[in-house]
């Protein structure tokens, strides 16, 4: 079984909340936007500049989520901020098996500050399945 990209699962997760009616953005935290050069993608340092001058930091969730006081268990509003990983396929004793992306210390970081926030919810999710039963666990429906 193939394991899905990174952005495939966050499409598939797009697509849900879409389909749920909740308000997210996604937060496009590359620091560097590329171009095509010849068919190779360049990363472009006069981006990452201007990016980083306009407030962009590494490690912010990929996904934030609003739910509105009249959707949510507590009836209090929740913002959920998730950090998108995908499993890694790998072979341990000679079998084959899955390990979780790798999670850098900004990410960390990011996490542990949102959580400190009274209605924020944040979480480093692995996989679709994993993100929708995070944000449900909050829904009244």
């Amino acid at each position: 079984m193939e394991i899905p990209l990174e952005d495939n699962e966050q499409k598939a997760l797009v697509k849900w909340l879409e389909l749920v009616r909740l308000k997210f953005t996604s937060i496009p935290n590359s620091t560097f936007a590329g171009s095509y050069f010849g068919g190779q993608k360049q990363k472009s340092f006069a981006v990452l500049a201007r990016n980083k001058a306009l407030g962009l930091r590494k490690g912010f969730p990929d996904i934030v989520v609003v739910i509105p006081p009249k959707r949510s268990k507590t009836q209090k509003g929740i913002f959920i901020a998730l950090e998108l990983k995908r499993q890694h396929r790998v072979k341990k004793n000679g079998k084959l098996g899955t390990s979780p992306s790798v999670v850098s210390d900004e990410q960390v970081e990011w996490i542990d500050s949102l959580n400190s926030c009274e209605g924020v919810e944040a979480r480093i999710c692995y996989g679709f399945s994993e993100s929708i039963n995070f944000i449900k666990t909050f829904l009244n429906e």
